[in-house]
């Protein structure tokens, strides 16, 4: 999310500080022409060329928006009156042209992460490849509050400043994606909150996508099944990217403590 601001003069963002829904939210600030770029942690000035295309991507918008809201439909929809099927589509030109703007595709992974697994892996991996960027928020519950540091260093010890990692307390979408640096056109969640979040994101130019992962039977590759696992090394090594293969006294050590 792009704010305007003043630049201060080290050329890093100005902190200011919001309430929303009773929460302490901070966001940083730039100045016009300029854009904050969370790798390096400062703001930078935007390519002239940048902001030409940026300028006609939203002019063609406002165009064909005023279009569409004057159109005499055709076609009908038991569901939705004509008002409604007009802003799915002038939702649908917005996404499309702002996803065709360099470094406007920007994609969120959300879920616990309990203990990082290959098929969380390779579904970041293989996104970052498809995405200009991409952020990853660690959800903290009360139940795994306790475990967030070692959960953050399994995240940048396999992917380091190729994502951008945010943390929340709860899967609350509208305020995760206040926290989120970078605008999001599409999220990537687990099965449980599919339909929820659609629900949430039906007017907005955000995608909604279930995580392919095959780990709801015994055999799957989940972090539960690792951690019932957790005495045996190499299912360990079998089942986690080798980044953190590393790490795997530590997070036994962890995970032993917690056995009952």
């Amino acid at each position: 999310m792009d704010f305007l601001g003043f630049l201060n003069e080290n050329n890093k963002p100005e902190k200011v500080i919001r309430f929303l829904n009773g929460r302490r939210v901070i966001k940083r600030i730039c100045g016009g022409g300029y854009k904050y770029n969370p790798t390096l942690k400062r703001c930078v000035k935007l390519d002239p060329s940048q902001m030409k295309k940026l300028e006609l991507a939203q002019k063609k918008i406002d165009i064909l928006s005023r279009k569409i809201v004057d159109l005499k439909l055709k076609i009908k929809n038991e569901k939705k009156t004509d008002l409604q099927i007009k802003e799915d589509l002038i939702r649908q030109t917005k996404r499309y042209m702002f996803i065709n703007t360099k470094n406007n595709k920007n994609f969120l992974f959300l879920g616990k992460m309990r203990v990082l697994s290959t098929a969380h892996y390779s579904i970041i991996k293989n996104q970052l490849k498809n995405y200009d960027h991409g952020i990853v928020c660690l959800v903290s519950s009360k139940n795994t509050k306790n475990s967030e540091d070692l959960r953050l260093k399994m995240l940048k010890k396999a992917f380091g400043d190729k994502i951008i990692i945010i943390t929340h307390s709860s899967g609350n979408i509208n305020t995760i994606l206040r926290k989120c640096p970078l605008d999001i056109t599409s999220l990537y969640c687990g099965s449980d909150r599919v339909s929820d979040y659609k629900r949430q994101l039906e007017y907005s130019i955000i995608e909604v996508k279930e995580i392919e992962r095959d780990i709801d039977n015994e055999d799957g590759v989940s972090a539960t099944n690792i951690i019932k696992n957790i005495n045996n090394k190499n299912y360990f090594i079998n089942n986690t990217p080798k980044e953190i293969h590393s790490m795997y006294d530590e997070i036994m050590n962890f995970y032993r403590t917690l056995e009952p």
